[in-house]
């Protein structure tokens, strides 16, 4: 068991940054209420339903009466019942930031519960939910595990494999179950690629596979996800050095690096049929190869991982971003050159705020853009993000949320973390002062009572984490860390894409 010393034994002792009464107590205000969260789930939240009993934890709630619904509640803002737990489900994908708030809790406050119950429900997760025909998990987009009937559940016609966000907890996996890790990172070449009629694979897929048989589809090959399936072979790669998830990478890879030599702009479609570019999916694409490149070991594959993301900063530079007016540039098509692609409104650009369904915010992408900003060297690429980075930011200093539109609390911790990422950058304590008011906002309308879990959006009182109030709870705990210089380790989430 991993030993934690508690902090206010070794929290710095100056801090320049000049803390008022009143921040101080907000700052404390942040861990007693993500603590309470957590508390509450680790005492009401957990599998005590159906035959089998289980650390697993409830992905949606009563908040007053912190138990499962005996029916689905109306849904939060803008979510489609397709993308919702059943009544009683457990969606690990959509709950890694609270699973990271877990351990993080253990290593702020010395108490190993949290850590201790994290493990135990991941250990679960791992063991119970991968389908015994693909190995996949029961996970994602459109996929949970349902605590009462023991088995996959979903509101679509049929058991859907679609990782919404990245596999952030690979190491944990692999710590926690190592052979059902790496029989995953299987499962996705075997059965989220497709294979033709002569049985070859040119890494075509779609972002959409059957959980439970083979049945892989194309032409969906989204950036994002094919990042993902990368990234999680690195991993695999690095840990076994075993050369098939070399040649899983290099399928997929080249897939899209002859995508990007059919034009001459740098962004790689969407999919294969739309011919339009999507940024968020584009740079999501780069940052999880430029990260597999640093895993896969010298030579071809490196460079071609490289390539990949170095020609998406090109082309993503060279975009016409308006972030002080517009936002950054979204949507695009791919050729024969860049023209703004009227997908979502907003004439191709991000919005300020209201994520949707295909829908990202300009903080959304200025988080994304601080993650690849964060791998490169000092040079003119570094500092164009830099330079983006900080627009975003700064038009977020006055830009504030229209509550009446029920935004979800993921938005407002995005917004924490792009004000941390800029104070980082910068030093600058108006970045810090904004994140704060970010923090005290999403307090007031997520945690408006004395009722632990944070609702679904300001007017939807449940909770649920389809609107993902675990990354604000994560972007709490980062600011409380900052508040105090605590030498806790948490970086600045990107995982919501």
């Amino acid at each position: 068991m991993k030993a934690f010393l508690p902090l206010f034994l070794i929290v710095f002792l100056f801090n320049t940054d000049p803390v008022s009464a009143d921040d101080r107590q907000e700052s404390k205000k942040y861990l007693q209420v993500v603590q309470a969260y957590a508390d509450a789930m680790l005492e009401h939240g957990t599998d005590v339903y159906g035959s089998v009993k289980s650390p697993l934890l409830l992905s949606i709630m009563q908040r007053t009466k912190l138990k499962p619904f005996s029916k689905m509640p109306p849904a939060p803002n803008g979510i489609r019942q397709g993308d919702r737990v059943t009544t009683h489900g457990s969606n690990v994908n959509l709950d890694q930031n609270l699973y990271r708030v877990l351990y993080a809790l253990s290593e702020i406050t010395a108490d190993p519960k949290y850590q201790q119950a994290a493990d135990a429900a991941l250990k679960t997760f791992l063991e119970v939910t991968p389908s015994s025909e693909t190995q996949l998990f029961a996970w994602g987009e459109h996929l949970c595990w349902d605590l009462k009937t023991d088995r996959p559940g979903t509101y679509e016609t049929k058991a859907i494999h679609e990782p919404k966000r990245p596999t952030i907890l690979f190491e944990k996996f692999y710590e926690l179950n190592p052979t059902g890790t790496i029989n995953y990172c299987d499962g996705l070449w075997e059965h989220q690629l497709y294979t033709d009629k002569q049985g070859r694979k040119d890494g075509n897929f779609s972002r959409h596979a059957a959980y439970d048989k083979h049945d892989p589809r194309r032409n969906y090959d989204f950036p994002k996800e094919g990042g993902y399936f990368i990234h999680d072979w690195a991993r695999a790669y690095a840990k076994t050095q075993d050369p098939r998830f070399l040649k899983y990478i290099d399928v997929l890879a080249s897939r899209y690096v002859r995508k990007l030599d059919k034009h001459q702009n740098n962004l790689i479609e969407f999919d294969s049929i739309r011919n339009y570019a999507d940024t968020s999916a584009s740079i999501s694409l780069a940052i999880d190869c430029h990260h597999a490149a640093q895993l896969v070991g010298p030579g071809d594959l490196r460079e071609k991982l490289l390539k990949l993301s170095q020609s998406i900063d090109t082309g993503l530079q060279a975009l016409p971003h308006q972030v002080d007016s517009l936002g950054f540039v979204e949507y695009v098509t791919a050729e024969p050159r860049y023209q703004l692609y009227e997908h979502k409104q907003n004439g191709g650009y991000s919005f300020l705020w209201n994520i949707k369904y295909g829908r990202k915010t300009t903080g959304m992408l200025g988080v994304l853009f601080d993650s690849r900003y964060q791998q490169l060297p000092e040079g003119p690429e570094k500092d164009r993000y830099r330079e983006m980075i900080l627009q975003a930011a700064d038009r977020y200093l006055n830009s504030e949320p229209d509550m009446s539109e029920r935004p979800w609390p993921v938005e407002i911790g995005i917004a924490v973390y792009l004000q941390l990422a800029a104070y980082e950058m910068t030093n600058n304590n108006q970045y810090l002062i904004r994140a704060r008011h970010f923090a005290k906002l999403g307090l007031q309308h997520y945690w408006p009572d004395s009722h632990p879990l944070p609702k679904a959006d300001p007017q939807c009182n449940h909770y649920e984490n389809v609107t993902r109030a675990d990354t604000l709870a994560l972007a709490l705990l980062k600011l409380y860390v900052t508040e105090k210089s605590l030498p806790v380790s948490l970086g600045i989430s990107d995982i919501d894409r």
